[in-house]
């Protein structure tokens, strides 16, 4: 697999700023993000690849230092591996998750989460592609485990200290025809998401714990 970040013997990966990692089967990425965002996405070939990014500053001033890549760079990036290096088009993936831009500071005049937020919802909604789980406005922590047509997925917002952990049946998600927007994105950490429960009761979601434990 293609692979950034930092690596823990192989099967475990950070995302860090500006970088995209790339995932299959018997492996975890994990993404701590403060006012940074992330697309994460899903696709199947042989098996399933699941990659994210981290993007610092999505409109970033051409001196920046921090922020090397934008959203869109690292999104089109992020699709051009899909089709280059695993034979997935973009109109085989799904956004799985777009999480974080949560507010660092209490400076009414820092905006930098906002604008990560709407510029990564707009370069996705241009391309036409749905996004399945929108957990946004947060500092967040994420991690996503493959395990062959599995996906467990943990999050937790680090401001309001809940979290939820959940199994994804990959195979299910891929089969089914996703109803009209109204439902999603769902959210993972909300009371109430019907998009949530509409994957619960079609069997993509299961082994729920945490803030949505049934």
């Amino acid at each position: 697999m293609r692979k950034k970040g930092t690596d823990h013997s192989g099967r475990y990966f950070i995302v860090a700023p500006n970088e995209i990692v790339f995932i299959s089967t018997n492996q975890t990425l994990s993404v701590v993000l403060g006012s940074c965002i992330s697309t994460v996405f899903i696709g199947k070939r042989e098996q399933y690849i699941l990659a994210a990014n981290h993007i610092v500053i999505a409109v970033p001033n051409t001196m920046s230092v921090i922020a090397k890549k934008s959203a869109s760079q690292q999104i089109d990036e992020m699709i051009g591996i899909y089709e280059s290096e695993y034979g997935i088009r973009l109109e085989e993936l799904r956004c799985l998750h777009l999480i974080g831009g949560g507010k660092k500071v209490s400076d009414e005049s820092f905006m930098v989460h906002e604008k990560n937020i709407s510029e990564s919802s707009a370069i996705l909604n241009k391309l036409g592609v749905a996004v399945l789980f929108n957990d946004t406005g947060s500092h967040m922590n994420a991690s996503y485990s493959i395990y062959n047509n599995l996906l467990g997925l943990f999050v937790e917002n680090m401001f309001t200290s809940t979290h939820i952990s959940f199994t994804i049946n990959l195979d299910i998600l891929f089969a089914i025809d996703l109803p009209e927007q109204a439902l999603f994105p769902a959210s993972t950490l909300r009371h109430i998401s019907p998009g949530f429960e509409y994957l619960v009761e079609k069997k993509v979601i299961d082994d729920i714990t945490g803030e949505k434990k049934r």
